[in-house]
């Protein structure tokens, strides 16, 4: 979106880049040579100021409800409000080097999450219903990832999250920030699977452990990837604890779990959930689940056999 930006934005926004940078300077700061330490001093500081200006808008339109006013109310005290803390907003940016290309880029980024939000927030949930994981279900996360370990790090021979789990997380968190989630291929006949779910009625809500409280654009790029890939779903669920735990609380009407983890699969099935797991490496004892090599075995188990010759032959 960087190749839209509005000149007048752009203007905006350097007049409030030299106006932060000449209040610092008469402290005898640089906002070129910041130190860590200054950003989050700063950051307090532009934080408590804009505190006091939300305030000052509250005071402009006679909020208090058991307060009889005769007071107006006019408009351009309240925009001169709110201009102030935009200003304070964008000179906050400027303190973490934040650019105006960058400001919008994440604004319509931002825009696009909530928007999503919105949606899936929206949807109801009817049976039957499909809980599905992302990564390795739907996503081919680990040859995506191994595929990047290779290119990016040709040094490394071996790597298993087993015997190096601590690379192992290093490694993924480069992988992350990279955007290596938001590129990745997904799972064979996924898509086309969940369509055929959808056409046969069904409501798919996707559940992952992503954490996209710790990589904040995670949510963004997971969104953006279901959405540039054209998967149909209902809503998406980011759990912070156990998958099982969230189904005993939230999802007790799931007809069907399909995920690749198998502690996971085991703990769904003690639930009684009907439970399909995409195997990495099978097991050697008989399960209570159901074990596919992929995802599209769903439709023939349970029942949708008029789409599952379709996909076959597409």
């Amino acid at each position: 979106m960087a190749d839209q930006l509005d000149p007048q934005f752009s203007s905006v926004f350097q007049e409030q880049l030299d106006f932060t940078k000449k209040v610092l300077g008469v402290r005898g700061i640089s906002l070129d040579t910041l130190t860590d330490t200054q950003r989050v001093d700063l950051t307090r500081e532009y934080l408590l100021s804009l505190h006091a200006e939300l305030s000052e808008i509250l005071d402009c339109v006679g909020w208090k409800k058991h307060r009889k006013t005769n007071e107006l109310t006019f408009v351009e005290n309240v925009g001169e409000e709110i201009l102030d803390v935009q200003k304070y907003l964008m000179g906050l940016a400027s303190i973490w080097n934040i650019s105006s290309e960058q400001y919008v880029n994440m604004f319509w980024k931002k825009s696009f999450v909530v928007n999503e939000r919105f949606r899936t927030e929206h949807s109801q949930i009817s049976m039957p219903l499909a809980i599905i994981d992302i990564d390795n279900v739907l996503f081919n996360y680990t040859p995506a990832f191994m595929s990047w370990v290779l290119e990016t790090n040709p040094t490394i021979e071996k790597l298993s999250k087993s015997d190096n789990p601590a690379l192992w997380e290093s490694l993924k968190q480069k992988y992350r920030l990279e955007k290596g989630e938001i590129e990745g291929r997904p799972s064979e006949n996924a898509v086309e699977t969940l369509k055929a779910l959808k056409q046969s009625g069904w409501t798919i809500v996707l559940m992952t452990y992503r954490p996209i409280k710790i990589f904040k654009g995670l949510e963004h790029d997971t969104l953006r990837w279901l959405q540039d890939n054209n998967f149909e779903y209902d809503k998406i669920i980011w759990t912070a604890y156990e998958k099982a735990f969230y189904l005993t609380k939230e999802m007790t009407a799931c007809s069907i779990f399909v995920d690749d983890e198998l502690d996971t699969c085991r703990a769904v099935a003690s639930l009684g959930k009907r439970v399909y797991r995409v195997v990495t490496s099978p097991t050697d004892i008989e399960e209570k689940f159901t074990e596919i090599e992929n995802i599209s075995e769903v439709l023939k188990n349970e029942g949708i056999r008029e789409l599952q010759n379709d996909l076959g032959s597409s």
